[in-house]
């Protein structure tokens, strides 16, 4: 029974561990992308003017 209990609670912890790695990799990866976009949005607004 416990060891039941205890895989139960590794497992859980396994997925709650790589979902927050994949949510930190998409984030990471929207921050970067939000980032650049604004560095071309500022560039495009020093060029103008």
């Amino acid at each position: 029974m416990e060891a039941e209990v205890f895989i139960e609670k590794l497992f859980l912890n396994r997925l709650k561990f790589r979902a927050e790695m994949s949510f930190g990799f998409v984030s990471d990866c929207l921050s970067r992308a939000i980032g650049r976009i604004g560095e071309l949005f500022l560039e495009q607004i020093c060029c103008k003017s």
